[in-house]
C-alpha cells in the first residue's frame, strides 16, 4: 500500500458537513474539526484501496468522520464501532444523526466485534488514550490486518508531562496528578459535560507502544512529521487553537528553535507530545510471548 509523506487535504466539499453546519448538535463545531482532521491522515491510505476495501473505524465518536470518508469513498466497505462510553455520551445525538444517513456504527467496542473479517485499514483517532487495554487492542490489529493492510494511531503520547484534555500538567502519574488536580478535573468535566473522561484516559507512553510491539508480529512506524502538523493546525484551525493555546505557542517556539528535529530519533521521540503510529504485519519477524 502506498504511503505519502504529506497527509490528504481535508474534504472541503461536502453535503454532509454543509447539513452538520445547518443543524443544532451539542459540541457540533469541535466535532466538525475533529473529523476533518482524521480525514487528512485517515484518506491517504484509502485512496490506493481497491473496490471494496475494508475499513475499520475503532471509537467513531459524532461518527462525521467516517460520513466524510463514506461521501469521498463510496465504493469502500467502511463500517465502525463506537460504545459512547466514559465522557462521550454528549456526542450522542449526532452519531444517531450520522447513523440515520445509513452509516454502519456498531454500539460496542472492538472487543465484541465478532467478525472474523480482516481490514485493509484500521484506524483510531484521538482514541487510543481511552481505551481500558490499548495492549489487547494491538494483539486485535495484529489479528484482523490483511497481510498488506496497517492501522493507523493518532493520540496524545503522555512521555510527554502534559494531559490535553484537562491541559494540565502530569505530576508523575495520573494518580498524583489526580489528587493535585482534582478540582480543576471536576469543573471541566462538568462545564464540558464529559463526567468520566478522566476516568476513560489510560496515559499511554509511546515507549510502552514500542515495548508491547515487540511481542506481537506488528512493526512500528513513527511519523515524526505529526508534531509539525499539529503546531500548523493551531495556526489554520481556530477549534484546536481555542483549546490549546498554551501548548500551541510552545511548539512554535521549538519549532523555531528547532528543537522539533529531534523527534526524527527514536530516543527523542518518547517524549513527542503527541504521536502517529502505523503499523503494519512484519512477516519476517518471529512473535514472542511474555508471561
Amino acid at each position: 500500500m502506498k504511503h505519502t509523506a504529506m497527509a490528504a487535504e481535508p474534504a472541503t466539499s461536502s453535503a454532509l458537513l454543509e447539513e452538520l453546519r445547518r443543524a443544532d448538535f451539542p459540541k457540533k463545531d469541535i466535532s466538525i474539526a475533529e473529523a476533518q482532521f482524521g480525514f487528512r491522515y485517515v484518506a491517504e491510505y484509502l485512496g490506493e484501496l481497491p473496490e471494496n476495501g475494508k475499513v475499520l473505524e475503532v471509537g467513531c465518536g459524532s461518527g462525521i468522520l467516517m460520513g466524510l470518508l463514506k461521501e469521498q469513498y463510496p465504493t469502500l466497505n467502511v463500517e465502525g464501532v463506537e460504545p459512547l462510553g466514559d465522557g462521550f455520551a454528549v456526542l450522542g445525538s449526532i452519531n444517531r444523526y450520522i447513523r440515520n444517513q445509513g452509516i454502519e456504527i456498531q454500539k460496542i467496542g472492538y472487543e465484541q466485534i465478532e467478525t472474523q473479517n480482516r481490514y485493509d485499514v484500521i484506524y483510531c483517532i484521538n482514541v487510543f488514550e481511552h481505551l481500558n487495554d490499548w495492549r489487547d487492542f494491538l494483539h486485535f490489529v495484529e489479528n484482523h490486518l490483511t497481510p498488506t493492510g496497517v492501522c493507523l494511531i493518532l493520540c496524545p503520547n503522555y512521555g510527554f508531562p502534559y494531559e490535553s484534555h484537562f491541559k494540565i500538567p502530569v505530576i508523575v502519574n495520573k494518580p498524583i496528578t489526580a489528587s493535585v488536580f482534582r478540582k480543576t478535573i471536576d469543573r471541566h468535566e462538568e462545564r464540558k459535560e464529559s463526567h468520566g473522561l478522566w476516568r476513560s484516559l489510560n496515559f499511554v507512553k509511546l515507549r510502552q507502544v514500542r515495548q508491547a510491539l515487540a511481542r506481537t508480529s506488528l512493526r512500528l512506524t513513527v511519523r515524526h512529521r505529526i508534531i509539525e502538523d499539529m503546531i500548523a493546525r493551531t495556526g489554520n484551525d481556530a477549534e484546536f487553537r481555542k483549546r490549546q493555546k498554551v501548548i500551541g505557542t510552545l511548539g512554535r517556539v521549538a519549532y523555531k528553535a528547532g528543537i522539533t528535529k529531534l523527534f526524527r530519533y527514536p530516543l527523542f521521540q518518547n517524549v513527542m507530545p503527541y504521536m502517529q503510529l502505523e503499523l503494519r504485519p512484519d512477516t519476517t519477524r518471529q512473535t514472542t510471548s511474555g508471561t
